[in-house]
């Protein structure tokens, strides 16, 4: 079911799997506080839906996340996504090496001490990844 959407993310989520998944859209044009308040909207239904799973689509995300953003990100998405239960978080990257970077050094930050993550280039094997025991 959609929970979410505008012109920059949409988010579905799947009660029975305990599933988020959450397209980030062309967000190049988009200010500083547009991009937090889009984040913390996001954060916010995580924190309401409490997800277990997420999987994440940035292939259409082209802008780089600087440093401080990324910190940022650790404290108002990543933290209490972690709090409300998020135990595995699968990644479609970005094709666009800054992009792909960015993000998996904000990912290095808190992410990767909190969750199981892992980044692919297609839905399918996140998937698959996402839902297997253990």
């Amino acid at each position: 079911m959609r929970i979410f959407e505008d012109i920059h993310l949409t988010i579905d989520y799947q009660e029975k799997l305990s599933y988020f998944k959450v397209v980030r859209l062309g967000s190049e044009q988009m200010k500083e506080d547009e991009y937090k308040e889009l984040m913390l909207k996001w954060s916010e239904e995580i924190d309401y839906y409490k997800p277990k799973y997420q999987l994440v689509n940035y292939l259409n995300f082209y802008r780089p996340i600087p440093p401080e953003m990324q910190l940022w990100l650790n404290e108002n998405l990543i933290g209490p996504a972690f709090k409300a239960g998020m135990k595995r978080v699968a990644f479609i990257i970005s094709r666009d090496f800054y992009v792909q970077v960015s993000l998996e050094q904000t990912m290095a930050e808190e992410a990767g001490k909190i969750f199981q993550l892992k980044y692919f280039d297609n839905e399918k094997d996140a998937e698959k990844w996402l839902f297997k025991e253990g």
